[in-house]
């Protein structure tokens, strides 16, 4: 008896969705040889070729599309069962992902509006990189995602939105110009810590990060006592710090914004959570399109 892990015929079904392994492995939060090596070992188990490689781009087979129509049920039965694991069937659970790089008073708020309209409805928020956020959403782990990258998504996503940033500081700091810059940040793999420090070597800024924090929370704490600079999102109106509009850092870029939702689902909660979060956000749709 052979038996296909979930996890090569979802990278199946992401190449096919994507028509690229580069942005199958994107969205699945692997390198690009990971998501070939899955196809190849898929192909070994079953005995036949999926990819019709004299065809151009992404194409199947005539077993192939068989394969991916199958994989496409057995993974949204993957995806029931998994939800029938929830404690209490009567609840609505929706699970969000969240970058690390949010500030997280706002939504909170906003999402506590939600359970007067849906008063059985629970969340569970996850706060992770963008790849990891990505590849929970497309195992059914995740049911919406709020991303924020440097570059613009290459997937569908029901929102799109450019996040603007500006440096913030407590007032009580003085910045030496004969120092690098203190930076506060989650650590290298943030994407705002990313933008800021391209930014600030584009102009020619050495920097050090003096502090690196899990939450929003401690990140803030340590700019308000003055330890060093943010790079936040104007949208948050953080009580106790102010822009640094007089130091000599350029105004860094903007970072990309989308919301993600997966497809399947209760898929109504789902988008009036997206849509309480764009308008909480002030982002307008793009396009209603589920991954």
């Amino acid at each position: 008896m052979i038996n296909v892990p979930t996890d090569l015929l979802r990278s199946l079904v992401t190449v096919v969705d994507q028509r690229s392994f580069t942005k199958a492995a994107q969205v699945l939060g692997i390198s690009q040889p990971a998501v070939s090596v899955q196809l190849k070992r898929l192909q070994t188990l079953l005995g036949c070729e999926l990819l019709d490689k004299s065809a151009p781009g992404i194409a199947l087979t005539a077993e192939g599309e068989k394969v991916t129509q199958h994989a496409r049920q057995m993974l949204s039965l993957n995806d029931r069962i998994v939800q029938l694991a929830a404690p209490e069937a009567s609840e609505k659970v929706v699970r969000i992902g969240l970058p690390g790089d949010l500030a997280a008073d706002t939504l909170p708020r906003a999402l506590a509006g939600l359970r007067e309209r849906y008063p059985e409805l629970r969340f569970r928020v996850r706060s992770a990189a963008y790849g990891p956020l990505m590849r929970g959403l497309y195992e059914g782990n995740i049911d919406l995602i709020v991303a924020l990258s440097e570059t613009e998504p290459e997937i569908e996503a029901a929102y799109r939105w450019l996040e603007p940033l500006s440096w913030t500081k407590s007032p009580r700091l003085q910045v030496d110009p004969g120092r690098p810059i203190p930076v506060v940040a989650f650590g290298e793999s943030c994407a705002a810590y990313r933008v800021a420090a391209a930014t600030l070597n584009a102009a020619g800024f050495d920097h050090e990060i003096v502090f690196m924090g899990p939450s929003v929370t401690s990140l803030v704490a340590a700019v308000s006592a003055g330890i060093g600079v943010l790079l936040l999102s104007r949208i948050e109106d953080v009580p106790g710090l102010v822009p640094w509009d007089e130091g000599p850092a350029p105004d860094p870029a903007h970072m990309h914004g989308a919301i993600h939702m997966r497809a399947g689902g209760e898929h109504t909660i789902i988008e009036a959570v997206a849509e309480t979060i764009a308008t909480t956000l002030n982002v307008r749709c793009e396009a209603r399109m589920p991954v």
